[in-house]
């Protein structure tokens, strides 16, 4: 009824339909699209894909397309005198084209993100100017699945090319025509044949000289750890960085005191210094003395050995006053059997003041002052060695607040 007459009035209706006339082909009408004078376009029953094609019709743009959700379109435009496409987001009917094939162009550039309809599966560009696909272009293909042909474009094999090269390398299914990709400079060599230092040598050079580079910091930290590792550690551990290198392991976490200090009650001044330090602040450690948690009345050697098995550190608060105490070497002793027995450094030594009879020190706590390095009290970095020295409990590294003090 379209352009019937109404008493005067031209009756206007807008419609959208498929004419079938067989099996297999249909005409696509739309009162506000018609197919361009240059070009054959018709539906394909069964896909309800409109075919637009326009091979060898001299055009210079893109023909001018139905908005239609009814079909999707294949635009063929082979053959013509294309230089540029339009905004994907901004040409009627573009949008809805999901095979475009512009081979035998004169495009010379392709912006993916602009130019390109966002359904398309397949992109045949063949045979025109393209000098570069550029890693925009190629990021834009490695997120989609959409299909390429690109063979017969002058392709400058330099730096540039390295984006396509590794595409095509990755994914060679998606190009239908990888053996007739070739670059200008090799034209009797396929394009993925090439070698990365044959495209960019400036490229793999500056590889080299990274990983090279890598390579020498890498000694100069080695030898730099080797020679420092332990000033190093302490630092690390004092700053809480790298806490998984040098964090206390999980072999001692049933036992009840992270230390247990052996003194003699003489130098009673030191330990009111000591505890303050130890129990509170974010290294909090939960300490044992003998006069504040043992048991009255219990066994003195049942405690002392009762208390060591269940410390991970014993400090030994070394002075005359403890070479002259029974009970405080009888401690030493005790631990030190435990370091023979679990093969880990439990004991720590601060030396307090210096001793006035070297020789009358037990065998036992001699050899072992030979062999292993101390704490000396008013050293500079005594807090830092002495906190790196006690175990390294995970909790209180990450911040949170582990509670320290007497066991009552």
């Amino acid at each position: 009824m379209r352009g019937t007459q109404f008493y005067g009035i031209k009756l206007w209706m807008p419609f959208e339909a498929l004419v079938c006339t067989n099996d297999d082909v249909c005409q696509y009408k739309s009162a506000d699209w018609e197919c361009d004078r240059r070009c054959i376009c018709w539906v394909q029953r069964h896909t309800r894909q409109l075919y637009v094609d326009c091979r060898g019709a001299q055009l210079s743009e893109l023909p001018v397309l139905p908005q239609t959700t009814l079909v999707q379109t294949t635009l063929k435009l082979r053959n013509n005198s294309i230089s540029q496409l339009p905004d994907a987001n901004a040409t009627v009917g573009y949008a809805n084209v999901t095979k475009l094939s512009l081979a035998d162009n004169q495009l010379s550039s392709l912006n993916a993100v602009q130019q390109l309809p966002s359904n398309l599966s397949l992109l045949d560009v063949r045979f025109n100017q393209i000098t570069v696909f550029d890693q925009d272009f190629i990021n834009y293909m490695t997120n989609s699945t959409m299909d390429l042909a690109l063979g017969g474009n002058p392709l400058s094999c330099d730096c540039s090319a390295l984006p396509l090269l590794g595409f095509v390398r990755a994914q060679p299914q998606r190009i239908h025509d990888m053996g007739d990709i070739y670059c200008s400079e090799w034209p009797d060599r396929p394009f993925l044949q090439l070698e990365v230092g044959e495209l960019c040598p400036s490229y793999v050079l500056l590889v080299g000289c990274i990983l090279g580079g890598l390579v020498i910091v890498i000694c100069l930290f080695s030898v730099v750890y080797l020679i420092y590792q332990q000033e190093l550690k302490i630092w690390l551990y004092n700053h809480n960085l790298c806490l998984l290198f040098v964090s206390e392991e999980e072999l001692d976490k049933d036992k009840t005191y992270d230390a247990f200090i052996s003194y003699s009650h003489k130098d009673e001044q030191l330990i009111g210094e000591l505890l303050p330090k130890l129990e509170t602040g974010l290294h909090a450690y939960r300490v044992c003395l003998h006069g504040r948690d043992w048991l009255v009345g219990d066994c003195i050697p049942e405690q002392i050995v009762r208390t060591v098995n269940d410390s991970k550190r014993v400090i030994i608060v070394l002075s005359q006053h403890f070479i002259n105490s029974v009970w405080a070497r009888m401690e030493f002793r005790i631990a030190y059997q435990a370091t023979l027995q679990d093969k880990r450094k439990r004991i720590i030594i601060i030396l307090y003041k210096e001793l006035e009879h070297f020789e009358g020190i037990d065998s036992e706590l001699r050899a072992y002052l030979k062999l292993n390095t101390y704490l000396k009290w008013g050293d500079p970095l005594f807090w830092s060695k002495l906190r790196y020295a006690m175990p390294h409990n995970r909790r209180v590294l990450k911040g949170q607040k582990k509670h320290a003090g007497p066991l009552i």
